[in-house]
């Protein structure tokens, strides 16, 4: 199966989950403590899935977008390697893999509510939480663009033609979901969430992310930066330890940071 890239030096299974690793060892037992008196949804899950590795989950997929042939492409068609640095005039880019990301992870958010026959107390353990990740995941990329900007994106998109999603990015999600989740009905789900969007046109999705996202970012912007923040330090350390980040002032902070612990 061929791999699909994060960026030239790192493959996306491997970026998923060395994203999702740092956010478990640095910030899972900060945000469980964070999130117990402001997003109390998360603690009542138990028995299907506990509401702190589905946030988790939610960082792992954070570019699940990037199994988009889009962007696959861009690196492919770079006439230098693909074990270039981010330095490197070639750089592979899709300026909407985030909105994907969201896009994709809405499906299976929708799935797993509808398939595992949760309670109405677990449906908002999961679809709270939900809210706070998909912002996240729109917001981790680079300047954080105004989600007004999405609007925009989903006009100008379609003119590029039908993208596809990578069916190995149906296998990546579903091996990141097993290795997150513990729950092989769950991880299950995900692969058919993802099987199903690859069969749909996601730039209609653009239009209702655009609206949603203006919504839920007036509502929740405090507990939105409880996982976005993480998120942002996580996503760029991983990267960093395979030499596919710059060294950027902020890098060095993150470092720092995360050395001393």
């Amino acid at each position: 199966m061929p791999e699909l890239y994060a960026w030239c030096n790192q493959t996306l299974l491997d970026h998923c989950l060395g994203t999702a690793t740092q956010f478990e060892r640095r910030f899972k037992d900060r945000l469980a403590f964070w999130t117990k008196s402001r997003i109390p949804e998360v603690w009542h899950l138990r028995d299907e899935m506990d509401g702190i590795r589905f946030i988790e989950f939610a960082v792992a997929m954070h570019d699940i977008g990037k199994g988009l042939d889009v962007y696959q492409d861009s690196i492919k068609i770079k006439p230098c390697n693909k074990f270039c640095k981010r330095s490197c005039q070639f750089q592979p880019s899709f300026r909407w893999h985030e909105a994907f990301s969201v896009i994709l992870f809405q499906n299976i958010v929708r799935k797993i509510l509808v398939r595992l026959n949760l309670d109405q107390e677990k449906r908002l353990a999961l679809q709270n939480p939900s809210r706070f990740c998909e912002i996240a995941i729109l917001a981790h990329h680079q300047a954080m663009r105004d989600f007004s900007e999405i609007e925009k994106g989903a006009r100008e998109l379609p003119k590029r033609g039908k993208i596809v999603l990578r069916r190995e990015a149906i296998d990546i999600s579903h091996e990141v979901a097993k290795s997150i989740l513990g729950n092989d009905e769950a991880a299950n789900l995900v692969k058919e969430a993802m099987q199903e969007c690859s069969n749909e046109d996601l730039y209609g999705d653009m239009w209702n992310l655009s609206g949603r996202m203006m919504f839920e970012k007036s509502r929740m912007p405090k507990l939105n930066a409880l996982i976005c923040g993480p998120l942002v330090l996580c996503d760029n350390y991983d990267a960093s330890k395979r030499g596919s980040s710059s060294e950027s002032p902020l890098m060095r902070e993150i470092k720092r940071f995360f050395n001393k612990r």
